[in-house]
């Protein structure tokens, strides 16, 4: 818990990110990636909303 609270007190531009551990935080900590980089790479954006698209028809 002690973790949890030093991550949501950083100050003001100190930006921070909490995803799990073990295979699904690696993969959750990619798609986080994959959105910010998509922010300024229109092409990783694109990739990323086809793979949700994907998704959902799973």
């Amino acid at each position: 818990v002690d973790a949890l609270y030093a991550i949501a007190q950083m100050p003001p531009g100190i930006p921070v990110a909490c995803v799990a551990v073990g295979s699904w935080g690696a993969r959750n900590a990619a798609f986080l990636a994959a959105q910010i980089l998509g922010i300024k790479h229109p092409e990783i954006q694109k990739n990323y909303d086809q793979y949700r698209e994907g998704l959902k028809s799973r």
